[in-house]
């Protein structure tokens, strides 16, 4: 930041520019800004233009009066006189406390270690922007990445969207070998499917991320309850009566009978691919009187939510047909209304 121009935000002219720049995102459907460096300016300087920053009032999937997110860089560095809580009076502030504790447990000290983190001196929740890797810690190696091995990368993302702390931002990136790498494609970000093209990563499309996000939407408010965990890697825990996750960090499976307060049902696991009208794109789990019985495999995860309740299979007798031994229990006729997967 030494040799880097500063504006000069104590002018009225620099902080009406600020604001109308800000506005004019907003307008044109921007709904989340983020002020770089907010620590090199005093604190009366942050709050001047964002003052005067509109909300933004649409409506948009049953969700009305959505305001413009601000987030603040604010890195909390011991024996510093500025803290980050200081700034939290206009929006939220970044807890990079929260980014390096992600990749310390998902790479040595266990994720079992995570529970009540939050409660070491970091910000409130309600103010906290967290994330697990942004444009500058993915590489400083100051957080995990998407060339972290073993999916701890995509785990951490799948513990941020279900944990009960902060306000998750995911990355939306590029591939890169060197810190000073610039965007492939000309800048222009291509994204298709459930990934990106031409270099660009497109985390927001992964279908763990992409999965994650309506269990959050649906969790939020909701207490962090039922908390599991089996070796210093595998944890398990719950949303309410919402959701449920199991994260297995561990090399080897984790094979358990969790309790859950997830109503009696059948679910998809949200992280394995998009739910839709009842039909799970992987595997689905079976709730029953508040216990779920599985294996979840080494390096990996299950999510369910009472949002993505899977179809039962119900099958209609047609005809009966009386039998004796050694013939089959059913017609052909009936044979013939049957999934594949249940034909004989």
């Amino acid at each position: 930041m030494s040799v880097t121009g500063s504006l000069a935000t104590e002018t009225e002219w620099v902080r009406a520019k600020l604001a109308w720049y800000a506005n004019d995102l907003i307008s044109l459907g921007v709904t989340g800004l983020r002020l770089d460096a907010a620590k090199r300016e005093t604190l009366g300087m942050t709050l001047c233009p964002t003052n005067r920053v509109q909300n933004l009032d649409i409506a948009a999937d049953d969700i009305s009066n959505i305001t413009a997110r601000l987030s603040k860089k604010v890195t909390y560095d011991l024996g510093s006189p500025i803290l980050p809580d200081e700034y939290i009076m206009n929006g939220d502030v970044q807890e990079f406390r929260y980014t390096k504790k992600l990749k310390s447990a998902f790479s040595s000290t266990g994720i079992a270690g995570l529970k009540g983190a939050e409660d070491d001196g970091w910000l409130s929740s309600a103010v906290a922007n967290v994330f697990v890797s942004n444009h500058d810690t993915e590489r400083s190696g100051d957080s995990l990445n998407y060339q972290s091995p073993a999916n701890m990368y995509i785990l951490a993302m799948v513990f941020s969207l279900s944990y009960p702390y902060g306000t998750p931002t995911i990355l939306s990136s590029f591939s890169f070998s060197q810190r000073s790498d610039g965007p492939p494609n000309g800048g222009a970000g291509t994204c298709s499917g459930s990934n990106g093209a031409n270099g660009w990563l497109c985390q927001h499309r992964w279908a763990a991320v992409a999965g994650m996000v309506p269990f959050f939407n649906a969790a939020q408010g909701t207490a962090l309850v039922n908390w599991q965990n089996g070796s210093a890697q595998q944890i398990a825990f719950g949303r309410g009566f919402i959701g449920f996750v199991i994260i297995n960090n561990d090399d080897t499976p984790w094979v358990n009978t969790f309790a859950t307060s997830v109503p009696t049902g059948l679910y998809c696991n949200v992280i394995a691919g998009p739910y839709s009208y009842g039909t799970c794109t992987g595997a689905s789990y079976a709730v029953t009187g508040g216990t779920l019985t599985t294996t979840i495999p080494s390096r990996s995860a299950i999510a369910i939510y009472t949002g993505a309740v899977a179809k039962s299979v119900v099958v209609n007798m047609k005809e009966v047909a009386t039998t004796t031994p050694g013939e089959a229990s059913c017609s052909d006729a009936y044979k013939n209304d049957l999934p594949d997967m249940l034909r004989l």
